[in-house]
């Protein structure tokens, strides 16, 4: 059975109902290994992450490799253990850097807060509010108001969810992480998508990595963070993986 590891993005682990990427492998037959990285089980460390997983490989054959938006930042030093593996990069950026200049400039100062000021007042923002900051940012011709509420709800679920000694570990990697140069470094055969009205992971980033990582190809479609890929999209990776 081949097998692929499945590194998700904030604020929580893929549902494994609703997610498309994990419904692909899950109809491929594949075994698939998708740690919560945000569970107390994780030090939220590339090295101590890439150690656990490799524990639960067991010393199998790794076949693919996927990194979602945060996960993309881990993903690359996975694969670069496995050569042989192919990788899918979903959302994501060598490094992190918004559309949303505000939004950078919270997120470097309060990686500096060791009390977390800002984290623990965002957890007191009422649910409409945290709807509108998020319809305002996502904007779209193609959700409805629904759509949205749907969406600003799981991402409000899930984000409370996440201890606040787990957001200081995810500041500490997302403002500290550069994978230029291991993206040079690895030689797996790598698929990117992107999305060209994704605020938090800019398509011109991706854009970025497809010149930085030899051997991949780059598909760009007018989607928003949450809806990178889709169903629609599993011919692309039937060519790639087959």
């Amino acid at each position: 059975m081949k097998t692929v590891v499945i590194f998700h993005g904030f604020p929580e682990a893929l549902s494994k109902n609703k997610s498309p990427i994990f419904s692909y492998f899950q109809k491929n037959k594949y075994q698939i290994i998708m740690p919560d990285l945000l569970s107390k089980e994780h030090v939220f460390t590339i090295d101590e992450i890439i150690k656990d997983i490799r524990l639960a490989l067991k010393r199998e054959q790794l076949n693919v490799v996927v990194g979602i938006s945060m996960g993309g930042l881990l993903a690359p030093h996975l694969a670069k253990q496995f050569p042989e593996s192919k990788l899918i990069l979903i959302g994501t950026a060598p490094y992190f850097k918004t559309n949303i200049p505000i939004y950078n400039f919270l997120v470097h100062l309060e990686v500096h807060d060791k009390k977390l000021l800002l984290v623990r007042l965002l957890r007191l923002t009422p649910r409409w509010l945290f709807r509108f900051v998020y319809k305002f940012f996502n904007k779209s011709d193609t959700l409805t108001n629904q759509d949205y509420q749907s969406r600003a709800d799981e991402n409000y679920n899930g984000a409370f969810r996440v201890p606040t000694n787990k957001i200081r570990e995810v500041l500490e990697l997302v403002t500290k992480t550069n994978n230029s140069k291991v993206l040079q470094e690895i030689s797996n055969k790598t698929i990117i998508f992107a999305g060209g009205s994704d605020s938090m992971m800019p398509a011109q980033l991706s854009g970025e990595m497809n010149s930085l990582i030899k051997n991949s190809k780059l598909i760009i479609s007018n989607r928003l963070h949450y809806d990178v890929f889709t169903k629609a999209d599993d011919h692309y990776l039937d060519e790639f993986l087959n």
